[in-house]
C-alpha cells in the first residue's frame, strides 16, 4: 500500500451568530499512534473544516478517525463526536 489516510471533520453553522469549530483526529489502531489536527473556527454560516491524514505502510493496517464538533450561540455550548474507521 502507497499513499495516506485521510479523516474529515466539519461544523457548520446554521444562523449568523453562532460560532463553530471542528477538530480532526485520525488512530493507527494497529501501532496505537494518534494524530491530532489543527482545530478550525467559522463565524456565521461558514464551515469550520479540519482535516488529517496519516501514511499507509507496507501491510494492512486498522484507522480510526475522530472528529469534535462544536458550536455556541447565545452563551450555550454544543457539542457532538462523530467517528469512522477503516482497513486500509
Amino acid at each position: 500500500l502507497v499513499g495516506k489516510v485521510q479523516s474529515t471533520g466539519k461544523t457548520t453553522g446554521k444562523i449568523l451568530t453562532t460560532t463553530t469549530s471542528a477538530q480532526a483526529s485520525i488512530k493507527n489502531v494497529d501501532l496505537g499512534y494518534t494524530s491530532y489536527c489543527e482545530r478550525k473556527i467559522a463565524v456565521g454560516k461558514s464551515s469550520a473544516t479540519s482535516k488529517c491524514s496519516f501514511p499507509l505502510g507496507a501491510s494492512t493496517q486498522f484507522f480510526t478517525g475522530l472528529s469534535t464538533h462544536t458550536a455556541t450561540n447565545n452563551g450555550v455550548i454544543y457539542n457532538a463526536v462523530t467517528s469512522d474507521s477503516d482497513l486500509f
